[in-house]
């Protein structure tokens, strides 16, 4: 695929996961990564599937390398979540 190809999509993909949403942008990222596959006169359906095996392998790696880095830095659930009133 040539590099302009490329940046295409993923032009289409920051414009897609920029729209707010919900955390981990489902729905907005998947619509930008079809969106950039048929741009380039793609199956739509590769681009959901691509999009889809990205956020696996995005939190396939993402999740396993953040909790030691939370109990590391000496984070827990309870104090990410928790909010102090003043």
């Amino acid at each position: 695929m040539p590099v302009p190809t490329v940046l295409l999509i993923l032009a289409l993909i920051v414009l897609g996961s920029s729209i707010p949403t919900a955390p981990g942008f489902p729905g907005s990222f998947q619509a930008g990564y079809v969106v950039g596959i048929e741009a380039i006169n793609g199956d739509p359906v590769q681009g959901m599937s691509a999009s889809i095996f990205y956020h696996v392998i995005y939190a396939a790696t993402a999740l396993p390398l953040g909790m030691p880095a939370m109990r590391h830095s000496r984070l827990s659930w309870r104090t990410l979540t928790t909010t102090d009133t003043v």
